[in-house]
């Protein structure tokens, strides 16, 4: 059975960041070659793929299209700074304010922007999608039914459709026996939701139900998880007993942290402004560093405190 091991792949995420962010500054502050800047952004691209398995080529795609316009951006709102930088007497001087220039370009498009971050979401949500699907259909690939677990709390729009039973829409290709497969029809009519509302509707896979389907453990941070059950399992206990006996009923604190994704989230600019000032100290970028140590700290305290 695949693991996707989400930590890793967060890890793997905030050094991409980091490291794009890094190379872009390089590159405007000391004029690196084009072709050179591309060279490391598919290296980074690499590094992704490797921390990350299961990814497509097309989403490698997506990361390389994404970066490539981090990039022109970039260049194109520095370029009057990194002009007016010519005209310095000393070559520090130059220095200085071109990686001012490159900063401001930098904190607007990657630091102070999602745009980078939504992309590796979906390429992680998507990766854990996919692991996902293809647990349940390997675990189940002789099963027709399918268990949802049930988690508390749970998302308004999940609710309604966890701790039930789904079966395939084909389900008569996987029973050869015509009095289980009456028995299973009898069991169908007794609850005819079950008829449109099946296993491949629920994931928003290909289905004959038109409604809108809750994407069911495929949608991003969806917790829950469809375990396989046998016909005589469904046809001789409740869905509760099963869920019992299987120990699907999970009950989770609710999260009373408020500060905790603030402070993450300057902790996590923080290590991109150290990657930068590695490139290329600055003035400018040493008082962007400050401050957010202070804010990270502030955040910091007030998660201890919760």
């Amino acid at each position: 059975m695949k693991k996707f091991n989400k930590d890793r792949s967060r890890t793997a995420a905030k050094r991409f960041r980091a490291d794009i962010s890094a190379i872009i500054y390089n590159s405007l502050v000391h004029d690196v070659p084009k072709h050179k800047a591309y060279g490391l952004i598919k290296r980074e691209i690499a590094y992704f793929t490797v921390e990350n398995p299961g990814i497509s080529l097309k989403e490698r795609g997506y990361l390389w299209a994404t970066s490539l316009k981090m990039y022109t951006l970039c260049s194109k709102q520095a370029h009057f700074g990194l002009k007016k930088a010519k005209s310095a007497i000393t070559y520090q001087e130059r220095l200085e304010k071109r990686s001012n220039a490159a900063f401001e370009a930098i904190k607007r498009n990657l630091i102070g922007s999602t745009t980078l971050s939504k992309v590796e979401n979906d390429i992680m949500n998507r990766i854990e999608a996919r692991v996902k699907e293809e647990n349940l259909f390997e675990s189940g690939k002789d099963s027709i039914f399918f268990l949802c677990d049930v988690h508390e709390p749970c998302a308004k729009d999940h609710e309604m459709y966890q701790g039930r039973l789904y079966i395939r829409e084909d389900w008569e290709n996987y029973v050869d026996d015509p009095e289980v497969a009456a028995k299973i029809n009898a069991y169908l009519h007794n609850h005819p939701l079950m008829k449109t509302q099946t296993l491949e509707w629920v994931l928003g896979l290909r289905s004959e139900n038109k409604d809108p389907s809750p994407y069911l453990i495929r949608r991003p941070n969806c917790k829950h998880h469809l375990e396989p059950v046998s016909i005589e399992e469904v046809l001789h206990g409740s869905v509760r007993k099963l869920l019992m006996s299987k120990k699907m009923i999970h009950k989770h604190e609710p999260d009373r942290n408020a500060a905790e994704r603030p402070y993450r989230a300057y902790k996590e600019r923080l290590e991109t402004l150290h990657a930068l000032w590695k490139v290329m100290p600055s003035e400018r970028l040493g008082k962007e560093i400050a401050e957010t140590k202070r804010l990270a700290s502030k955040w910091g305290k007030l998660a201890d405190r919760a």
